[in-house]
């Protein structure tokens, strides 16, 4: 089946099971629509024109659009690995404009906002408060992807050297300085624990590795305790950048920190910064001069 050839495909370039599911899930959905099934030949694929790619755009009318940009998206990518391997000629997405996304300022937290959330886990935390506090405290000062830090083992961790590496996308390594508040928690939870030079550090209550999803479901009831129930562990991600940014540390620094391959994906953080100093010139002793 010429879809699971496609998602295996990608498999062995990114080697990412949240590829994998993302890509099926757009595919499947587009190929039921178009067909009725999942099981396609070259020329069926080969007969479908841009208008039925509108038509099913259209179709997911009331879908957020970037949600729709990535449907659009899997399907482009879809096409184009049916022309590498000469499946088909051309793609119907070829001349299709993509759509354009609104641009959203990031959502984070600010500091006192952060000591609030780290401060919750002695009252919300029914368990595992020093891991808890460590992985709080961690993506906080980090940034870290939260499938970067479930990924994290024992061996990663510096703390002599205040850093840690951590396996990024595309398989790329990446070291981050660590804070000394990053140091004292990882300390407190590591003496808490028996573990070994290749173990991984986080793990949950059957002592297996955290998944990502733990992560997100205990991140997300600390949020939803200090009255951001919106916040997320990406979100946090985007906190770390934005005080970076506001910091006026160098922009290519933050970029080597977030592991962006590209520097405009940093440089949305710089809105935030800009809003500061419009607060900092109106403040300013100087600002009513006229």
């Amino acid at each position: 089946m010429l879809l699971n050839d496609f998602i295996k495909y990608k498999m062995h370039i990114k080697k990412n099971e949240n590829t994998r599911s993302a890509y099926y899930l757009d595919l499947s959905q587009w190929l039921k629509f178009q067909f009725n099934k999942l099981d396609v030949t070259a020329q069926e694929l080969e007969d479908v024109q841009m208008s039925d790619i509108i038509n099913y755009t259209d179709e997911l009318s009331g879908r957020a659009e970037s949600t729709k940009a990535r449907k659009t998206s899997s399907i482009k990518a879809f096409y184009n690995y049916l022309i590498s391997q000469k499946h088909v000629k051309e793609s119907p997405l070829e001349h299709l404009p993509q759509p354009k996304l609104p641009e959203r300022d990031p959502i984070f937290l600010t500091a006192d906002e952060c000591r609030e959330l780290v401060d919750s886990i002695d009252t919300v935390s029914r368990s595992n408060k020093i891991r808890n506090r460590a992985i709080i405290v961690l993506l906080i000062n980090t940034g870290v992807r939260v499938s970067e830090l479930v990924g994290l083992k024992l061996k990663d961790i510096k703390l002599k050297e205040k850093k840690i590496s951590v396996i990024g996308k595309r398989d790329k390594q990446r070291t981050i300085p660590i804070t000394n508040s990053c140091i004292k928690v990882l300390e407190e939870y590591l003496e808490s624990k028996d573990i070994q030079y290749n173990d991984y550090v986080f793990t949950n209550t059957h002592k297996k590795p955290m998944t990502r999803h733990g992560v997100w479901e205990m991140v997300k009831i600390h949020c939803k305790a200090i009255g951001r129930p919106e916040v997320s562990p990406h979100k946090l991600r985007h906190t770390y950048a934005t005080a970076l940014v506001n910091s006026r540390a160098p922009l290519k620094q933050i970029q080597r920190n977030l592991g962006h391959t590209d520097i405009r994906t940093t440089d949305m953080y710089t809105h935030t910064y800009e809003s500061t100093m419009h607060d900092v010139v109106e403040n300013s002793p100087l600002s009513d001069i006229y």
